[in-house]
């Protein structure tokens, strides 16, 4: 684990049917100095790293802001490949090119497992469109944070929001590591399926894991076609993104649902699918909203907008949560944390999201639902058990 200076420390483990687990080494002992950066154990939404907090904008169900946009990618293949506007790979190739920016740390596929995901570094515009578009399955960029901190260049990072908060983290506590990170870039997420539940999916369309050769989540149009290709060669199977996020978002782990932040609040910039604009319309063109979180995310996306990497016009928080129901989640959490409490299972802690607030002004069902429901799945899913791993 890239935070881990013990030889037989911490690492983590894919376990397919459940996603990556942190699990305890030889040399761990006493020592617990990874639960200082893990998302898992606490995340506080003050912990960004804005140098501009006097202009923010606060918000409750969208977090804090400095400006919310529509846009995409001004280059038609960027927009075209990546997922909803290609907003997140034209800013990283503007990073590289113009923005001082030396390499991009994201996910890719796993070229010798591809249902599953790797994580990359791109130093240029082809190796970033190679591994641009959503990624529905477990990643783990944080695992380069020692590459990062040793480097001699800046890097963009991006992550989702889970990461960026482990990020955030470990700014605070290495020094290097913070001066290395030039931009931190997120994503709005839902959760993040498990390998077994992609290695289902293509199963479903006749192909078995060892015979894939290439799988794409999303991308070419909006908002894009999962497709997987069989080293036995033929067409391509595809299915619409709607069916595969239905199918894959059964599988999504136990934490997913008591994140309170699927809107990257610790990020510089968020983007996402503006959904609110979508036609219905087979691969249309896409349309991404971008959410600024600090000054330093302000003045990229300005110079973006300035060099032609992107086009955005106004948009607000509202449409935001016209286009996403993400933010429901936050309406949830307490009660759920609740209902965890009262099974005597470890809680995180959350800071600073409002979660008490959120949770008041949904109705008394949803509120009682969010604590029973939270028993039940805690007790079917035996979630309440002790385990090898830190967490199921």
């Amino acid at each position: 684990m890239a935070f881990c200076e013990k030889e037989n420390g911490v690492d983590l483990v894919d376990i397919p049917t459940a996603g990556l687990r942190p699990r305890s080494g030889a040399d761990c002992g006493s020592c617990s100095r990874c639960l200082a950066v893990c998302p898992g154990v606490s995340v506080d939404a003050a912990e960004t790293n804005d140098d501009e907090p006097e202009s923010i904008v606060e918000n409750l169900q969208v977090g804090n802001y400095h400006g919310v946009y529509e846009g995409y990618a001004a280059d038609r293949e960027i927009r075209f490949i990546g997922s909803s506007g290609g907003i997140l790979s034209a800013l990283s190739v503007y990073a590289l090119e113009k923005g001082g920016m030396d390499y991009v740390v994201h996910t890719g596929m796993d070229k010798a497992q591809p249902w599953k995901n790797r994580t990359v570094i791109s130093r240029n515009k082809p190796q970033l469109l190679d591994n641009a578009g959503s990624r529905y399955c477990t990643s783990s960029p944080c695992e380069l944070f020692d590459v990062i901190e040793k480097s001699a260049g800046r890097c963009v990072f991006i992550g989702k929001p889970c990461d960026v908060a482990a990020l955030a983290k470990a700014r605070r506590l290495r020094p290097q590591l913070d001066a290395n990170v030039g931009l931190a870039l997120s994503f709005f997420c839902a959760g993040t399926p498990c390998s077994d539940a992609v290695r289902e999916l293509v199963g479903g369309l006749g192909v078995e894991a060892d015979e894939i050769s290439s799988l794409r989540f999303r991308g070419q149009g909006w908002p894009g076609r999962f497709e997987v290709q069989s080293t036995k060669g033929g067409e391509p199977k595809t299915i619409s993104y709607l069916r595969t996020w239905t199918t894959l978002a059964k599988r999504r782990p136990f934490r997913c649902h008591i994140c309170p932040d699927g809107m990257g609040l610790l990020s510089d910039i968020t983007s996402g699918d503006a959904w609110n604009r979508y036609t219905g319309e087979a691969e249309s063109d896409g349309i991404s909203h971008v959410v600024v979180r600090t000054g330093r995310g302000r003045r990229l996306l300005e110079s973006a907008v300035q060099a032609g990497y992107v086009e955005l016009t106004p948009s607000t928080a509202d449409d935001i949560i016209k286009a996403q129901g993400i933010h429901l989640r936050r309406t949830v959490v307490f009660g759920r944390l609740i209902g965890m409490r009262l099974c005597g299972v470890p809680t995180p802690r959350y800071s600073n999201f409002g979660l008490f607030s959120s949770w008041l002004r949904t109705n008394p069902l949803v509120m009682t639902s969010s604590i029973f429901g939270t028993l039940k799945r805690m007790v079917v899913r035996k979630l309440w058990r002790r385990s090898p791993y830190f967490y199921r």
